[in-house]
This record gives structure tokens, C-alpha cells and sequence, in this order.
């Protein structure tokens, strides 16, 4: 998951998965979470649909994001998965 300023020819690419890392996130940063993820994929050029991410935070803060994109070109829908903590 890219931070934002990481790309230099993209410096608002990214959506700052360390902002929520060792934290426990409200309802409200799952949110925040979802948003980011969902308006950084549909602003690459290269995806055409990007499916409602998933976010689930456990008890030990670990962070399992998974979304499904579909990438110009492509007939199936590439399905990402990351875990973070």
C-alpha cells in the first residue's frame, strides 16, 4: 500500500496504510480506510472497477485489506490482499 509522495510523478497516489498501524481503529478510520482505498485505485489510469474494499482489524491491530480491481484489458477482476501491523 503506497503513502502518499512515495510515487514522485504521483505525489497523491497512496493511501497512507501507516496512518492506521498500531492503533486501534475506530468505525470511523475503517471507514477512512475504505475511502482511501477505494478513491486511490479508481484514479490509476490502468483500473476501470474497483470493488468495495474489505477491512477487517483484529484484536492484535493487524490490518487484512481485500479488494478485487479490474485493470483495463484484462476479462477477470485481479483480486489484492494485504495484511499489515
Amino acid at each position: 500500500m503506497t503513502t502518499p509522495g512515495g510515487i514522485f510523478w504521483r505525489p497523491d497516489y497512496g493511501i497512507g496504510i501507516t496512518d492506521f498501524l498500531n492503533v486501534r481503529a475506530s468505525a470511523a478510520e475503517i471507514v477512512e480506510m475504505k475511502n482511501r482505498i477505494r478513491s486511490t485505485l479508481a484514479s490509476d489510469p490502468a483500473v476501470e472497477e474497483v470493488s468495495p474494499p474489505e477491512v477487517v482489524v483484529n484484536a492484535n491491530g493487524m490490518i487484512e485489506v481485500k479488494v478485487d480491481i479490474k485493470v483495463a484489458g484484462q476479462v477477470q477482476p485481479i483480486a489484492l490482499g494485504v495484511r499489515a501491523n
